[in-house]
């Protein structure tokens, strides 16, 4: 195996994987007699370096003594050397020097550098060594042994090659050289770097798991449950698994069953000392939900439970229930009660499953049955909420269970158990709740049905009316009507008793105000959702999918020539790796449609393919309705665009013909229906489409241009409608405004337009936006580009 040497922007190299200069330049040192040095942090390469570095020796015909330190073995007296390796030691002299490798060199023990060292001194060996930085917590003797191994550096005993982390790009590259050039979507690749955790021997087992996957029709993100299956990767964490202590052991255990578990539970279960330890090692993480869940590191977790064994983890995790049953009568988080709730449900009532008092156990199932809805195990909830000893009647019971059963699609029964809950009898935190069941049972009705929802109680009315009218402001959209669901969106943001609604609000009134051309008010909207997500005094966020789903808007109203933040992509990112630790497949399938809205902003068709690809694959088809049919018609007219007729059809017949029945999707569709055979740049007719939207005039500017891979593809107008935008620049805009237009299509800011033609950077932001608004179009950017590409000149 070889290294690769990446060209950076910035003029220095960096080792990732791939060409062997590097490796070459490491042996060159290793056999002239100096020896050499490597230092990294985790991720920089080390492991690889080193092993092709051995790979380019034994070609030489040279037979290195190969060792790998580990900090169990520096505690034996003879450490890291076999009775082979001390053999070989000995028998070495500087006539037949022998060359030694060791990796993570930090971890060996006293007798072996100083054997190391002696041999260096006379002549007899040859070293090339690896080592880490400093790290915080490591044992004294580490520090000791590297403070001695850099001294040899010092006194040029040694070379030294310095190695860095990959970048965003580097980390891009490693996953094509690990997957063999297997494509993978942005999010998965994002997700499996994170849980590498900078390790690139980690990272390449993960990918070869991922590929598996995927190539066999799964989610490549899936974790498996047993490393069994899959050697490498258990073989590549087992290292590092086997430098924990006990107590370290124990509690990886633990939070890997408590996905999630506050923070503060967790320092009363495993203790703050021992969960703060955790997160200084990154063995764990602290989200920045409002809960500040704790994450741990699910595959090292799992390989140190399996190797402490069934009954070590089986104590473990017993003396946590029993933890929280004692300590059940107090306020208990979701995450516990459903831990405790599972383990119960496995056991029979004669093994004493329900030892809790009633009304405590039917607080835990509660409890347990909204964990299992949050996080998508529908039918987990439905079981637990119907188990002996639960009270059938209990408001909190019922709509746990009327949640479950609308997200399986079972609307007429969610029906019933809404209408059985008293929400006088509702607890604060379960309000909203309550009101979001009701308006999600009917989101999807047709749009020419009659929507009824139940008159609420008086305290109920003030979260409700927000998330009524916002319910209207979705509906409009769905049926084209923009004008409408700007206002009701304003109102219910002006109007919103929950942060969640007013986040919805906010991010849904962006996008219609993108739709309709008022981009100075999407804008300021756009500012306002980013302000609504986090808590102005903690800084929390509302929730990761409210956040996600302002997310996927934002990023659409950006893609169709909204207002774009500068730091949006790297928003996207942290969204990725919040998913990819926080949420499961549907909270993945948002991030990769924000993907998507990026590529399709620089018209990158093939990527915007494989992101709606993968976002289809990871989305719910019942929970999110009329949602998925929109994403799978964006997915078909994308496919379209890159000439795939036959993919684009198959996609389309996945839409159930009860979405077409509102005017967005079935636009939608109509675009995949009437997309010609030859793509080109040659404008297209969709007289269907300007049919469907007729009641929506405004819609024409975002239908009359779309984004496809080579280029931009007109939609004809229709024979009464004069020319196409291009054709009227000169006809509908003022000489000022024409002025204007010409210096923003030379590349020119706002304030440079300004000092050339001696006015205020308002007046020329004010002339950009009437000139938009004449001729249809979304965006400055779009502007620049229609005077660029019709070779409009000067008037006189």
């Amino acid at each position: 195996m070889t290294t690769t040497r990446l060209d950076r922007h910035d003029g220095q190299d960096g080792t990732v994987i791939g060409e062997d200069r590097d490796a070459r330049a490491v042996l060159d040192d290793a056999t002239t007699g100096r020896g050499a040095l490597l230092v990294g942090p985790l991720g920089s390469g080390k492991t690889h370096l080193v092993r092709a570095v051995v790979t380019l020796m034994r070609d030489a015909g040279l037979d290195p003594l190969v060792l790998r330190a580990a900090a169990p073995l520096a505690s034996l007296p003879q450490g890291v050397l076999d009775d082979e390796g001390v053999a070989r030691l000995d028998a070495a002299s500087p006539a037949a020097p022998l060359v030694v490798v060791v990796d993570d060199a930090e971890d060996l023990d006293d007798t072996t550098v100083d054997r190391l060292v002696r041999g260096l001194a006379r002549g007899s060996v040859h070293l090339v060594l690896a080592i880490a930085p400093r790290r915080d917590g490591e044992p004294a003797r580490a520090v000791a042994v590297r403070a001695r191994l850099v001294d040899l550096w010092l006194a040029h005993r040694l070379v030294r090659h310095d190695l860095r982390e990959p970048e965003r790009a580097d980390a891009d590259a490693l996953v094509d050289a690990f997957g063999g050039g297997h494509p993978l979507d942005r999010a998965t690749r994002r997700i499996l770097v994170a849980r590498a955790r900078g390790s690139r021997t980690v990272l390449r087992e993960l990918v070869a798991e991922a590929v598996r996957r995927d190539r066999a029709g799964g989610d490549p993100l899936e974790l498996p449950l047993d490393l069994v299956e899959v050697p490498g990767l258990r073989d590549a964490l087992t290292a590092e698994a086997g430098t924990f202590g006990p107590g370290v052991q124990e509690a990886l255990v633990v939070l890997r069953h408590l996905p999630g578990l506050p923070y503060s539970e967790a320092c009363l279960v495993l203790g703050a000392e021992r969960v703060d330890g955790l997160v200084t090692r990154r063995l764990a993480m602290v989200d920045d939900g409002p809960r500040r869940g704790l994450h741990v590191r699910r595959l090292t977790a799992l390989v140190v439970e399996q190797q402490l064994g069934d009954a070590a983890v089986e104590g473990v995790l017993a003396g946590v229930e029993q933890y929280v049953l004692e300590r059940a009568t107090g306020p208990v988080s979701d995450v516990l009660a459903s831990f405790v709730v599972a383990r119960a449900s496995v056991r029979s009532p004669d093994e004493g499953w329900n030892a809790a008092h009633p009304s405590t156990w039917a607080r835990l199932v509660v409890g347990a049955a909204r964990y299992a809805n949050g996080t998508g195990r529908h039918e987990r909830s439905l079981a637990w909420t119907t188990m002996p000893g639960v009270p059938a009647t209990a408001p909190e019971v019922l709509l746990e269970r009327a949640v479950a059963l609308l997200a399986l699609r079972e609307d007429a029964r969610a029906r019933v158990e809404l209408e059985r809950v008293e929400p006088e009898r509702l607890g604060p935190s379960s309000l909203l709740r309550y009101v979001r069941c009701w308006t999600d049972l009917v989101r999807w009705m047709p749009p020419d049905a009659r929507v009824e929802v139940p008159t609420f109680p008086e305290h109920v009315r003030g979260v409700a009316r927000a998330e009524l009218v916002l319910l209207r402001a979705e509906r409009a959209a769905l049926v084209l009507d923009w004008d409408r669901a700007l206002i009701a969106a304003r109102h219910a943001l002006d109007g919103a008793a929950h942060p969640r609604t007013a986040v919805r609000a906010a991010a849904l009134a962006t996008f219609a105000a993108v739709v309709l051309g008022a981009h100075p008010e999407a804008e300021r909207l756009a500012r306002e959702t980013r302000a609504l997500l986090r808590d102005p005094v903690g800084g929390r966020t509302v929730g990761l999918g409210d956040e996600l789903w302002a997310l996927c808007v934002l990023a659409a109203a950006a893609a169709l020539g909204g207002h774009r933040p500068d730091d949006l992509e790297d928003w996207v990112v942290a969204c990725t790796l919040a998913a990819g630790v926080r949420g499961g497949p549907a909270e993945i399938g948002l991030v990769n449609v924000a993907w998507a809205c990026l590529a399709f902003d620089r018209g990158d068709g093939a990527a915007v393919v494989e992101e709606l690809a993968a976002a289809a694959s990871r989305m719910p088809a019942g929970q999110a309705g009329v949602l998925r049919a929109l994403l799978v018609c964006a997915l078909g007219s994308s496919r379209a665009a890159l000439g795939d007729d036959a993919g684009a059809r198959r996609t389309l017949a996945t839409v159930p013909a009860e979405h077409r029945a509102f005017p967005l999707v079935d636009m939608g569709a109509r675009v995949v229906e009437a997309w010609p055979a030859a793509h080109d740049a040659t404008p297209v007719d969709l007289k269907p489409v300007r049919a469907a939207v007729a009641a929506a005039p405004r819609l024409e500017r975002i239908v009359q241009r779309l984004t496809v891979a080579g280029g931009r593809v007109g939609i004809a107008p229709d024979a009464d409608a004069g020319a196409s935008v291009p054709g009227r620049v000169d006809a509908v805009l003022s000489d000022r405004e024409l002025e204007v237009a010409l210096l923003v299509g030379q590349g020119l800011t706002n304030r440079e337009v300004a000092d050339r033609l001696v006015l205020s950077v308002r007046t020329v932001e004010s002339h950009v936006y009437h000139a938009c608004r004449k001729l249809g179009i979304p965006s400055r950017r779009e502007l620049a580009r229609v005077v660029v590409t019709t070779g409009v000149g000067r008037r006189g």
